[in-house]
């Protein structure tokens, strides 16, 4: 569930297909998640704009933007 207007589903594999980035280290165990009482997990962000982020992994794109993260 995105920001609790979209009941996204998605597999694993479609959020860690970039590495390093902050949702593969997110569901590769890197970061705490608290799973729902069903097993899913709530992410706390517009549910519009991450629907265009995993409709775009989904897409099977070999080359990612790169981004800079500041990790504090």
């Amino acid at each position: 569930d995105v920001g609790g207007t979209h009941k996204i589903r998605t597999s694993q594999d479609v959020l860690c297909k970039v590495n390093g980035s902050i949702l593969q280290r997110m569901f590769l165990g890197v970061h705490e998640m608290r799973k729902s009482h069903d097993g899913f997990i709530f992410l706390d962000r517009d549910g519009k704009t991450f629907l265009n982020v995993i409709n775009y992994l989904r897409n099977d794109r070999k080359n990612f933007p790169a981004f800079e993260t500041k990790l504090e």
